[in-house]
C-alpha cells in the first residue's frame, strides 16, 4: 500500500475529484435530479482541464508522470465516455435498439479517441493543437444542449437535438480535425461558461 501511496500528487487528486463528481452526476440523474447532475458533470470536466495544467508546475518523477498519463485517461473514459452516456440513457435516450446502438459508438469513438492520445499525444501538432476532439469538450457541450432543450425546445425536438449532437461528438472524437489547445485566457474562458451554466442550472 505504501509503494502505491507515493503516486498519489496533487494532480491525481484533481483527476480522482473529477471522477467522483462524474459518479456523483449519475447517481443524481437516477435519483431524478437532472440539474444538479448536470453541474457535477460540468464540476468533472473543470478537474480535467486543470490537473494537466496543475501537472505540468508539479516536480514528479519519470515513472510518476507516466503513471499519471495512464490514470488520467482512466478517469476520463469513465468522466467522458461512460458517464455522459449514462445521463443521455436517463434523460431520453432510452427509445430502443437506435438509441443504444448510438451510445455504444459514442463510448467507442471515446475510447479510440483516449487510446489515440496515449499513443501520439500532441507530437503531431508540435504542442499547438489536439487531433480530434478532446473528450473532455462534453462537460461543455452537452450541458449547453441540456440548458438550449429545457429552455427553447419540446421533449421531442430535444431528443432530436440530442441524437443529433451524440453522433456529431462521436465523429468529432476520431476525426483528424486540428483543434487549439487551451492556453491563457481560455483558461479563465471555459471556467466563466461553465459557471454562468451552473447558475442557470441551479437557479432555475
Amino acid at each position: 500500500m505504501s509503494v502505491m501511496l507515493i503516486f498519489i500528487n496533487l494532480p491525481t487528486l484533481i483527476t480522482f475529484l473529477g471522477v467522483v463528481l462524474a459518479l456523483a452526476a449519475l447517481v443524481l440523474a437516477l435519483e431524478g435530479s437532472p440539474n444538479i447532475a448536470w453541474v457535477c458533470f460540468i464540476g468533472a470536466g473543470l478537474a480535467d482541464l486543470f490537473d494537466g495544467l496543475v501537472a505540468r508546475k508539479t516536480r514528479m518523477t519519470a515513472e510518476q508522470a507516466k503513471l499519471g498519463v495512464q490514470i488520467d485517461s482512466l478517469a476520463d473514459m469513465v468522466s467522458f465516455g461512460i458517464v455522459p452516456a449514462g445521463l443521455l440513457y436517463i434523460m431520453g435516450l432510452s427509445g430502443g435498439i437506435t438509441d443504444y446502438v448510438f451510445l455504444c459508438l459514442y463510448v467507442l469513438a471515446v475510447s479510440q479517441r483516449l487510446a489515440y492520445f496515449n499513443v501520439h499525444g500532441m507530437s503531431d501538432g508540435a504542442q499547438t493543437h489536439y487531433t480530434g476532439l478532446p473528450v473532455t469538450y462534453s462537460a461543455l457541450v452537452l450541458p449547453l444542449l441540456y440548458i438550449f432543450q429545457d429552455a427553447f425546445l419540446s421533449d421531442y425536438a430535444g431528443l432530436i437535438l440530442m441524437k443529433t449532437c451524440l453522433i456529431l461528438l462521436t465523429v468529432l472524437y476520431v476525426s483528424k480535425l486540428p483543434v487549439p489547445k487551451p492556453v491563457g485566457v481560455m483558461y479563465g474562458i471555459f471556467p466563466l461558461i461553465a459557471i454562468a451554466c451552473s447558475v442557470y442550472l441551479l437557479f432555475t
